[in-house]
């Protein structure tokens, strides 16, 4: 169950951060579709506001994004607490019943003693279990958070570049314009190329960052082999105690 929680963990966090920026990112083709080709400079105002409205909207979805990504893995994680903490409830009470049951088997003093022991012991290997899977997951998580904030923070000033190319290129057009109205055409081109050209070094950088990926890899290979270690652990301990009260009960017996 632990395994499999985290693997789909970090199928999840790849999948969510790879599509948050290259989704919500303004698309500049669109732009240069519908800005009017002359006179340019005339209505540049009008011209860019809404194309710079059009990108903020953008980066305002962008931190939305990482905003309700964070609080959706802290859900996951609750949930899947309540469903471990269920789980083991039900371990526990369906533990409690064998030991009854074994208890019932046992007819001499040797037999009650090797039961009493069997569950001393089995209540000390589940005990170890569960705290080492319980400091694994807390490790996994506060490292996953750690990585998350950092590439927040990278995604955070990449957007502050791309913001500021953004305004560099909208600043220069209408200062252009306000020099030389007349060149309007040559100034609107060199406007949406300015533009899709930052995009596309935005895109570019977070694309091409596998800082996250390969980070979140690593921590779910660690915990995935901490948790096999833990679990075979525990089955070899309870092979072993198993087959020790066979043999006090006898190999033709029940146990």
């Amino acid at each position: 169950m632990l395994l499999s929680y985290k693997k789909i963990l970090g199928l999840r966090l790849l999948g969510i951060f790879s599509a948050i920026i290259l989704l919500t990112a303004p698309s500049v083709a669109s732009y240069a579709v519908a800005s009017k080709s002359s006179p340019f400079c005339t209505n540049v105002t009008k011209e860019v506001n809404p194309i710079i409205s059009a990108f903020n909207a953008s980066f305002s979805k962008v931190l939305q994004a990482q905003t309700q990504q964070t609080q959706s893995l802290l859900t996951q994680w609750q949930k899947a607490d309540q469903n471990l903490a269920n789980s083991r409830q039900q371990t526990d009470k369906n533990i409690n019943d064998n030991f009854i049951k074994l208890g019932k088997k046992a007819t001499t003093a040797i037999e009650a003693q090797a039961v009493y022991a069997y569950g001393t012991d089995m209540n000390k290997i589940i005990s170890t279990r569960r705290s080492t899977h319980d400091e694994a997951t807390a490790t996994f998580r506060s490292f996953v958070k750690s990585t998350i904030n950092l590439r927040q923070v990278a995604i955070d000033g990449q957007l502050s570049i791309f913001q500021a190319a953004i305004n560099a290129a909208t600043n220069k057009a209408i200062t252009s314009c306000a020099s030389n109205p007349a060149d309007g055409s040559k100034i609107h081109s060199i406007f949406q190329t300015s533009m899709a050209t930052s995009q596309t070094t935005f895109k570019n950088a977070i694309a091409g960052d596998n800082t996250f990926t390969n980070r979140i890899n690593q921590l779910i290979s660690q915990s995935v082999s901490t948790s096999k270690t833990t679990d075979d652990n525990f089955q070899t301990a309870q092979s072993s105690m198993a087959q020790t009260l066979k043999s006090v009960f006898g190999k033709n017996s029940s146990i």
